[in-house]
């Protein structure tokens, strides 16, 4: 059987192009070009090239200014945008509550471990500051206070570990939880949640213990119990 070959619009091709040079060659917030040095660069028209853009725009890695002194400019995408992009394709894919404790069955005991390997001590305090300030004296340990506990954990922990590939990745599970909460809740009687929340904020704080002290493996040990913990 001969497949038809799928050529990319001429907008798209544009974009494909500047979307690898940006990212290799230009520096958040540098001077790419304006429209007529990209619309004669290209030999396109104004409607193309604008199309071109608006892709690159929606991606994040394109800012227009107008005026004189004004054109396109480099971007560098918010992880936070990617991030629920990321979850909003990953739900409208089907993704379950199951996707997401797999997938911090993977990644979480590694990103805890190199939270507490970040050599910097005021940095990894941050993540205790994170735990007493979510879990402070008289907060309920409800599943929605467990969840926005979790989430703002892992978010420190991701931006702790150097790795911006970890890093991003609990990002988009952080956002999968928030999506997937309410369905949990649904399914899950109400004595049985509130049992998980006391003993994920019991795990919380011996994670977080674990990281402030610099003890990889303690923390990645603490992560592993933390899986457990959530996993039905």
């Amino acid at each position: 059987m001969v497949r038809e070959r799928v050529t990319p619009s001429a907008a798209e091709a544009i974009a494909q192009s500047l979307r690898r040079q940006i990212v290799d060659e230009f520096a958040d917030g540098e001077h790419i070009g304006s429209a007529e040095d990209l619309m004669d660069r290209f030999q396109v028209s104004g409607p193309t090239l604008r199309q071109a853009m608006r892709i690159l725009e929606a991606e994040g890695l394109v800012k227009v200014r107008r005026g004189n002194s004004g054109g396109f400019f480099a971007s560098t995408p918010s992880i936070d945008v990617v991030s629920r992009s990321a979850s909003a394709l990953l739900r409208r894919q089907g993704a379950q509550p199951a996707d997401v404790i797999y997938m911090a069955q993977l990644i979480g005991p590694e990103v805890a471990g190199r939270a507490a390997s970040n050599p910097d001590k005021a940095a990894r305090q941050r993540v205790a500051d994170q735990v007493s300030e979510a879990w402070a004296d008289g907060t309920d340990a409800t599943i929605e206070n467990a969840v926005n506990a979790a989430v703002g954990f892992g978010r420190v922990m991701g931006e702790l570990s150097g790795s911006p590939s970890l890093a991003l990745f609990s990002a988009v599970l952080s956002d999968l939880v928030i999506d997937l909460q309410s369905e949990v809740a649904r399914a899950t009687p109400p004595e049985v949640l509130r049992r998980y929340a006391r003993r994920i904020r019991a795990g919380h704080q011996r994670l977080a213990r674990a990281i402030v002290k610099g003890d990889a493996d303690a923390a990645r040990r603490a992560q592993q119990r933390m899986n457990i913990i959530v996993t039905p």
